[in-house]
């Protein structure tokens, strides 16, 4: 029974330190690819030490700086100060410790990594020295990614299809910023009927994505067919553009076959004659 006792205050102690004596942390992700002249958004996180949780309040700041966190030579952004270099927003509620940030007009002078920094009231000012996100800004964007699927399971965009097989292409890209996604479109070279759908979602670096999927079932008259996808970003002064395609390769039975008799008259059992299709 005593050993009982020690174990269940043991395991108190160690549950009450995980509780109280938290420390200084941050979630950033390690790289973010922008697109010259959009907005990016930086998914973030922190937790503080327990004692300054008091001064952790509605009217707490958050700070960016680019490439050095030393003086205030390298602070970009102030959410409190809207005379700095870049312009944007904090979407995350500081006080629940989320530093979630939307810049605009992202440019590639702005290249470079960004750390943290929050300041609350009293002694609570930190800058997370620890982990810092780089950013790469890129003047054009990247194709769009193709896969394909037969009945549910992913094969080699090169690979020939069997006709009546259930088919899906899809087509995916980063959306750089959530606030203003990117469209997903589809077009073909012989203008075929496409019933598509779209949809966003969170990828393995946490970062927004978009899909667009095709579904039909493959027939004769897609043999050869060539499917393109685009994506059009808006950007305060143009839009612009980049594609992918995949041709399908639909394997079928001959099609309108007719078979002719050479004589075409009657024949003698035995005799020779040419069949032609």
């Amino acid at each position: 029974m005593d050993k009982l006792i020690i174990l269940n205050v043991f395991i108190i102690i160690i549950f009450l330190q995980g509780v109280w004596c938290r420390d200084w942390s941050i979630s950033l992700p390690e790289k973010i690819e922008a697109l010259s002249g959009s907005c990016v958004t930086i998914n973030c996180r922190f937790d503080i030490k327990s004692e300054y949780d008091n001064d952790l309040t509605d009217s707490a700041a958050g700070v960016w700086s680019k490439d050095g966190h030393q003086n205030n030579n390298n602070i970009v952004f102030n959410s409190s100060n809207s005379n700095l270099s870049l312009k944007g927003n904090i979407t995350g509620k500081l006080k629940n410790k989320d530093c979630t940030t939307i810049f605009y007009n992202f440019t590639s002078n702005h290249t470079g990594a960004f750390f943290f920094r929050i300041e609350g009231n009293g002694e609570l000012k930190y800058t997370y020295t620890q982990k810092s996100v780089s950013i790469d800004v890129i003047d054009s964007p990247s194709n769009p990614t193709l896969q394909m699927f037969k009945d549910q399971m992913k094969v080699e965009v090169q690979e020939e299809v069997l006709e009546g097989s259930s088919m899906c292409l899809r087509c995916s890209a980063k959306t750089l910023c959530s606030s203003s996604p990117p469209t997903l479109t589809w077009s073909s070279t012989d203008r075929l009927h496409l019933n598509e759908s779209s949809r966003l979602q969170l990828d393995q670096q946490n970062q927004t994505e978009i899909i667009s999927d095709l579904n039909f079932t493959a027939t004769y008259l897609q043999h050869g067919v060539t499917f393109i996808c685009t994506i059009t970003y808006q950007l305060q002064q143009r839009n612009t553009t980049a594609q992918s395609n995949i041709t399908l390769r639909v394997q079928y039975a001959p099609k309108n076959t007719l078979v002719s008799v050479f004589p075409s008259n009657s024949v003698l059992e035995g005799s020779d004659f040419d069949l032609q299709q």
